[in-house]
């Protein structure tokens, strides 16, 4: 996986995609296992990006999600806010299977259903921090374990912790 800021399409002429995209390049991962010095790494992210941008513009100019994609997003988005915590139930709201999901999502936003389920509640869990709701609770109500569990979370997240956050908002 290699991720491109836009500021680097930017300043290399390209248009940043609208939204993630995923462009397979096993010839470019290839060359990038032989590189050894510095200016070779520099060289080989020049032509990366030059390369990676082509495949995201021709990505982009293609179909956009079907009426079934679009059907899916909507409802994972309905499920979401409706606190859906479960990759299966949400599934199933949607009405399609697991691996049916994973592909939609994948497609669309670049994150698998485990990943976005996980950032959706991380989201809920500083809004209700921020409406004043205890750690432990705000923990339960989100569908972590325990707080400790949603405090790596969140700090794998947002690059602080909870406290943190509580502590910036007084």
């Amino acid at each position: 996986m290699f991720y491109v800021p836009g500021r680097w399409l930017r300043r290399a002429g390209l248009v940043p995609p609208a939204a993630s995209g995923l462009v397979p390049a096993p010839e470019l991962a290839a060359r990038a296992a032989a590189l050894d010095t510095l200016d070779a790494v520099q060289a080989w992210l020049h032509a990366a990006v030059a390369e990676l941008g082509a495949g995201l513009a021709a990505a982009e100019t293609g179909p956009g999600p079907t009426a079934a994609e679009h059907q899916v997003l909507a409802g994972l988005r309905a499920a979401v806010t409706a606190g859906e915590t479960r990759v299966a139930a949400l599934a199933q709201r949607c009405g399609i299977g697991r691996r049916r999901l994973h592909q939609v999502l994948v497609r669309w936003t670049g994150t698998s259903p485990s990943d976005y389920l996980r950032q959706a509640r991380l989201h809920q869990a500083r809004q209700r921090l921020d409406a004043g709701e205890s750690l432990a609770e705000v923990a339960a109500a989100c569908g972590f374990a325990d707080q400790a569990h949603f405090t790596r979370w969140f700090r794998r997240a947002f690059g602080y912790t909870p406290g943190d956050w509580l502590q910036a908002g007084r």
